[in-house]
């Protein structure tokens, strides 16, 4: 990775993650490790790229979290509603937000308060039309 990457990377960290603390180094580990993967990342189309990747493993990663939760609730036993998908579930929690923070606060949400947060319970909503 070429200097300008690297400094672009810590940046974002320090502006971006600080909302999420410690506990989810192993989350921005897993985007570095993912942008020192991409090809042809050039100083003009840095921004916007790791920017999708970021986009793209938070989304991911909430999607996770999702499932994690919903095995929880339906102990072990989850069969989601016909047509239904865990994608379109978190599609519907998050709505494709282009917000790293929002994303990053639905994740905290369901990481930290789990079943009790607002997220999951929108989620059972959801479910339940």
């Amino acid at each position: 990775m070429t200097p300008n990457i690297l400094t672009f990377l810590s940046e974002m960290v320090n502006e971006r993650f600080t909302i999420v603390g410690l506990a989810y180094i192993p989350l921005i580990v897993n985007i570095i490790f993912r942008a020192g993967r991409l090809r042809g990342l050039t100083d003009e189309n840095m921004a916007e790229r790791l920017g999708d990747l970021c986009f793209d493993t938070l989304r991911e990663e909430i999607k996770k979290q999702i499932e994690g939760l919903l095995q929880i609730y339906f102990h072990n036993a989850l069969v989601l509603p016909p047509g239904k998908r865990i994608q379109d579930i978190a599609t519907h929690l998050h709505h494709d937000s282009e917000s790293l923070e929002q994303l990053l606060t639905i994740l905290k949400n369901l990481t930290e308060l789990g079943l009790q947060s607002q997220e999951f319970q929108q989620i059972i909503l959801f479910l339940s039309q």
